[in-house]
């Protein structure tokens, strides 16, 4: 009921009768209100082409509700990455890859883009495969000068 009412939602019905619905119901509701407070995010323009070349289906998170429904579906942390994209230190993508969907952080180091992490679906370790592919991708500066 109290998430009900911080949500601003109409109370679960009092007809529920399994213990598996009610607790359902009460982590749905916890999730959304933890993730009310994520703010509004804008994306780095250094971003917004990172994947370019990339065979693989692809998008770039820029708005909150992108990233919070990112969070939810792939039970994972993504949502708390705002104030981290807002500042421009990283970039969040998310990759369909052999009909499953991976979430890739993309950060800078020194003036290079790189992986920082790369996650399925509760923070599932990607594969070896799809890892090597985006660091080519977002090497390829890198690795034309070597």
């Amino acid at each position: 009921i109290g998430d009900c009412k911080s949500l601003r939602e109409r109370a679960l019905s009092l007809k529920v009768t399994s213990l598996k619905r009610w607790q359902e119901e009460h982590q749905r509701r916890a999730r959304l209100r933890i993730l009310k407070g994520v703010s509004n995010i804008k994306t780095a323009d250094v971003y917004k082409d990172a994947l370019q070349g990339l065979e693989y289906e692809y998008e770039l998170i820029d708005d909150k509700e992108r990233l919070i429904q990112e969070s939810l579906e792939m039970s994972h942390c993504v949502a708390t990455y705002a104030t981290k994209i807002n500042s421009g230190q990283c970039g969040i993508f998310s990759i369909m890859y052999e009909g499953n969907r991976y979430t890739l952080e993309v950060g800078k180091v020194d003036k290079y883009l790189c992986s920082i992490q790369l996650k399925g679906k509760f923070n599932a370790i990607a594969p070896e495969q799809l890892q090597y592919k985006v660091n080519n991708v977002l090497l390829k500066d890198l690795l034309q000068t070597v």
